[in-house]
């Protein structure tokens, strides 16, 4: 009878240890669970910032060859519409308008371009500083963690370093 009752109490103690130990590795699991969490988050953050960077840079070459196609637009369409001067002739002057109403329409497509493409940047730039916002305050919940699993301020490493 000693024995069973023994046996009794091993059981029991191994079983109230071992439903410790789960607890806590639970709760440990559910602290790592959350910072896994929000540095895959992180990942696909930069993932995109990346890729948002790439095609920033993209664009600012095509902006560029915007700028300069606008710049030759506007100036053919000037010197055209400065050089347009009514003659005699019906023909010869319609032929004319004709040509200065051409460039002229060129010279708003390139313009139209020149200001999408300022638009494209714009909204880039916007999309890269919203995710380099988030990234940081990311950054900031994903401390250090110490051994234990308590939060490490960085203020109090830098402190310690210094003693």
């Amino acid at each position: 009878k000693l024995i069973i009752e023994m046996k009794k109490y091993i059981f029991g103690a191994a079983l109230m240890l071992g439903l410790a130990s789960f607890g806590t590795l639970k709760a440990q699991s559910s602290e790592n669970m959350g910072d896994l969490k929000a540095k895959k988050e992180v990942l696909k953050l930069n993932t995109k910032l990346n890729n948002d960077k790439i095609k920033l840079e993209k664009e600012k070459k095509a902006l560029e060859k915007y700028q300069k196609d606008a710049e030759n637009a506007n100036h053919d369409a000037d010197k055209r519409g400065a050089d347009f001067s009514g003659s005699n002739n019906a023909n010869d002057t319609a032929k004319e308008a004709k040509a200065a109403a051409k460039k002229m329409k060129d010279a708003e497509k390139a313009n139209k371009n020149l200001a999408n493409s300022k638009k494209k940047v714009a909204g880039l730039e916007k999309d890269i500083k919203k995710n380099e916002e988030k990234i940081a305050k990311l950054n900031q919940q994903i401390e250090f963690t110490d051994k234990k699993g308590n939060k490490v301020n960085d203020e109090a490493e830098k402190e310690e370093k210094k003693d």
